[in-house]
């Protein structure tokens, strides 16, 4: 890294804070997904004053309400940004998410006004992860300022609905067919300075049991969906047991393997008119499975599907029945593919240390660009806290560290060595 680039960087304490401070006012709550055309409005403004290529996408209507009726008149654009440098030169493409969860109870201030204090940056969507954008155009600035070109071509987008799946957001951008990079990175800072290069894919299901309702003086005529929950639960629980013998070959943040887990009743609701003297004829409850990036999600599925019927053999008269809510295919890149070298060569040269690839227990965006375009992907962000939590922060010194990565990438990725 240059000298002058190194004096922009070290320097942008005022203008990443700044500019932090107007994203994070900008309350671009997911769900429904508002305020999203004023963020991105905002990002080109930056990006323009920078002078990068850029323009603004959006998913359209007729697809968002395909997807959701209820999110029709809630608009899903992103911003699409572009540093060209030349068409031989590999493409590296730096993706963040710009939504945010709803605000709850004990925030100290207003959650979208930045407070700082003592070296952190305290509002909503600071850790979660729009610093990941303010460290991304702290690199191009300090590269602009000091008048460098990257090494690469570099392609930035901004997508919408991280928190709600990402199906209208980089899932859109993925089919689109518009982006085709040779490296993804996803500017996700759960991994806590870590390299994430692989998460856990989920299923989610609702089991119905249906019962029989019936009079407690009179009990033999019901079928009580409340008793069939207790086979069905062993028949899980047992499932469970046995998937907690499984050991991930990935690593977690704390150095130790990743395990399949899996949880029930995240979600529960019993009759709607109950009565205390009433057989019960209907129960429901949730399952969130997390499957590891060595199993196979349709036989993860098959296999908790059986469970679910083992118990239900044994719950007497009652119906149960199943669907899915959500499927979310595991995500992972080789440590020996030739990008992740390359990116970790990148790394080095900006920490003085080789990166620590980890796996991530959640799930994150990009599963869109492995999974859908098949092009390597990591995960490298702003480490922080509070992450959907109130008095979400992330210090200032993480933030320009990550922007010396991001600006080193830029320097140094496909450069001989």
């Amino acid at each position: 890294m240059t000298p002058a680039v190194e004096k922009h960087l070290s320097g942008a304490t005022a203008y990443a804070t700044d500019l932090l401070g107007d994203l994070v006012a900008i309350a671009t709550i997911n769900p429904p997904g508002e305020n999203y055309p004023a963020l991105c409005d905002r990002l080109r403004q930056e990006f323009g004053n920078w002078g990068i290529a850029h323009r603004e996408l959006r998913v359209p209507k007729a697809a968002v309400a395909r997807f959701d009726p209820a999110l029709a008149d809630y608009p899903r654009p992103m911003v699409l940004a572009n540093w060209a440098v030349d068409a031989g030169l590999p493409t590296v493409h730096f993706n963040a998410h710009y939504d945010v969860v709803r605000v709850g109870d004990g925030w100290k201030g207003d959650p979208f006004a930045l407070r700082v204090e003592k070296g952190r940056l305290f509002g909503r969507g600071t850790s979660d992860m729009k610093a990941a954008i303010v460290a991304l155009f702290v690199a191009v600035r300090a590269l602009r300022e000091a008048g460098v070109e990257p090494a690469c071509n570099v392609e930035f987008s901004f997508t919408p609905d991280e928190e709600t799946g990402g199906d209208l957001g980089p899932g859109w951008l993925c089919r689109s067919g518009k982006i085709r990079p040779d490296l993804v990175i996803v500017g996700e800072g759960a991994c806590k300075g870590n390299v994430c290069v692989a998460h856990r894919g989920v299923l989610w299901l609702e089991v119905d049991v249906h019962g029989k309702a019936a009079h407690a003086a009179d009990p033999f005529g019901g079928a009580n969906s409340f008793e069939a929950l207790s086979p069905i639960i062993d028949a899980l629980s047992t499932h469970r047991e046995q998937l907690g013998k499984r050991q991930s070959r990935f690593l977690s943040d704390k150095g130790k393997p990743m395990t399949p887990t899996l949880m029930m009743g995240g979600r529960f609701n019993g009759p709607t008119a109950g009565n205390v003297n009433t057989i019960p004829d209907f129960a429901r409850f949730t399952i969130d499975r997390r499957v590891l990036p060595d199993e196979k999600l349709d036989i993860a599925e098959r296999r908790l599907r059986e469970a679910i019927e083992r118990g239900a053999k044994r719950a007497g008269k009652v119906k149960v029945t199943s669907q899915t809510l959500l499927r979310v295919e595991p995500a992972w890149t080789s440590s020996r593919c030739p990008e992740l070298k390359e990116f970790a060569r990148c790394f080095r040269s900006a920490k003085r240390r080789d990166p620590n690839c980890v796996i991530t227990g959640g799930f994150l965006d990009m599963r869109w660009f492995r999974n859908t375009l098949g092009v390597p992907t990591i995960g490298y962000g702003v480490d922080g806290k509070g992450g959907h939590a109130a008095n979400e922060s992330v210090r200032l010194s993480d933030l320009l560290a990550t922007a010396k990565v991001y600006a080193e990438v830029m320097l140094q990725y496909g450069y001989p060595a």
